[in-house]
């Protein structure tokens, strides 16, 4: 009876010690919407060699020999398949269920992901591990160009996230260059001009474009040939300029030789168009100049015009920007073309950026689960109640299956703190939000409708109705999209 009775102690001790010891699962993977989750992929390996798996978005596995080891901590002889996926933004996390949000000694933040992933192994239909003296190397290219990342690993048990490294980033060198193409890519002149381009004469510029050659300008139709100048965009001060001497690289020129700019459009008042050469003054028996172009500093000009018979006077400042043959080197028609040619290689060139990776991180991984290369972020101030409808009818907490805030560039999104009743802090800048019904309607509130809120009523944590639009999602790039708008 005694030994029956110290049976039953040990056996009670043995159930409270186990219950004592077991930890709680508090954080549960769900997708928002069935079916609209990243879908994992199978590498086949030999864990017996070292091997390289390049997948189709150059994500690189390194994997050692004998690096993948059974539960038992033992070598697998044979192929087994790994399985893994990866979240390039928000979006794709949102959609499988993970989370963002990061508890640190500092309160509570969300991250900000440049590139997510999760591997897994099975052999014999048991979990397999990775022997910690053999780590596995990843190298994930990321689209978003913030290089201040952390490692984290995800805590399966409670949803947080620890982080465990600083990854090493190494920028894109194609987007760099093409970067640089981009910003090289300008047109020498843009067609038509900016306003206030001046000449002193159109009759003068198209002498230039005819190279001064007296045989083809008696023989051009210079009626024709001002309008063509007019093709460049530059509007005529008609004043006499020639004999104005003005330097330019180091050499003189006649003023009427050059493009100018002014800071405004000129009012040019008629008499001044028909001022011409000198004044002579009878009272002092001597020739004063009637068109001025002094220089102030640098490139700026003031010109004055002086009606000395009629006492009159007009002034304006001047930029010179060049002489005139380096414009009317091309045709309006030609550098159009140009122009055009110039945009068509620049809009190529920012399609392909939007395809590109802009920094590869290469991180080692110890054990399979769920990592992210990301940065904590703070939210505005506040944190207010937010009230949705549809079509102008109340949606209550009840109905409500989730809630998700991004940010504008997709690379975080944030959940509410509370939804009794339902508040949210909101990132800063502009935000995106959607509403997942428990009957599958699904809310989009827009970047546009959001910038239209009251930021006081943010900022003091006040109360704001949240008109939902709805919307259809068949996968996640539909909703990419719409959230990008």
């Amino acid at each position: 009876m005694n030994k029956l009775k110290s049976s039953h102690c040990l056996l009670f001790l043995i159930l409270i010690f186990s219950f004592s010891c077991t930890k709680e699962k508090s954080f549960v993977i769900e997708p928002p919407i069935a079916g609209l989750e990243t879908k994992f992929i199978e590498i086949n390996i030999n864990p017996q060699k070292d091997s390289v798996y390049i997948l189709e978005n150059d994500t690189r596995i390194r994997i050692s020999k004998g690096s993948i080891l059974d539960m038992e901590g033992n070598p697998i002889m044979e192929n087994i398949n790994l399985k893994f996926r990866q979240f390039d933004d928000a979006v794709s996390i949102f959609l499988s269920g993970l989370p963002m949000s990061y508890t640190s000694t500092s309160g509570n933040m969300v991250l900000q992901t440049a590139g997510m992933y999760e591997i897994r192994g099975e052999y014999n239909n048991a979990s397999v591990r990775i022997d910690t003296d053999k780590p596995i190397s990843i190298s994930i290219g990321s689209f978003y160009d913030d290089s201040r990342q952390g490692f984290f690993k995800l805590d399966e048990e409670t949803g947080d996230w620890d982080l465990i490294d600083i990854p090493e980033g190494i920028y894109n060198e194609e987007v760099i260059s093409l970067r640089d193409k981009v910003a090289n890519l300008k047109p020498e002149w843009e067609i038509p001009l900016p306003p206030n381009f001046y000449v002193f004469s159109l009759g003068r510029m198209a002498d230039i474009f005819l190279n001064d050659d007296w045989n083809k300008i008696s023989k051009a139709n210079m009626d024709v040939m001002k309008q063509k100048m007019k093709g460049y965009g530059v509007k005529t001060m008609n004043i006499g300029g020639r004999w104005i001497s003005v330097k330019y690289k180091g050499n003189s020129y006649d003023a009427a030789e050059m493009l100018w700019e002014a800071n405004k459009t000129l009012i040019i008042p008629k008499w001044a168009k028909n001022i011409y050469g000198s004044y002579y003054d009878n009272e002092k028996n001597e020739y004063k100049e009637q068109i001025l172009l002094k220089k102030i500093n640098g490139s700026l000009y003031k010109l004055t015009v002086i009606d000395y018979k009629n006492n009159k006077k007009w002034s304006a400042n001047l930029k010179l920007i060049t002489h005139l043959r380096y414009l009317i080197k091309y045709s309006p028609e030609q550098l159009i073309a140009k122009q055009k040619q110039i945009e068509q290689e620049i809009q190529e060139a920012e399609e392909k950026l939007k395809t590109l990776r802009l920094i590869e991180y290469t991180t080692e991984i110890y054990e399979m689960g769920i990592y992210n290369c990301d940065r904590p972020v703070y939210f505005r101030e506040g944190k207010p109640q937010l009230n949705f409808s549809f079509d102008e009818k109340a949606i209550t907490e009840k109905e409500i299956h989730k809630i998700s805030v991004f940010n504008n560039d997709l690379s975080s999104y944030a959940i509410p703190t509370s939804y009794k009743p339902i508040t949210c802090a909101f990132f800063k800048g502009v935000n995106k939000i959607v509403l997942i019904s428990k009957n599958g309607d699904i809310g989009l509130f827009s970047g546009q409708d959001f910038k239209q809120l009251d930021s006081i009523a943010i900022r003091k944590s006040l109360s704001l109705e949240i008109p939902l639009t709805k919307i259809k999602v068949e996968n996640e790039e539909e909703l990419r999209e719409l959230l990008k708008e």
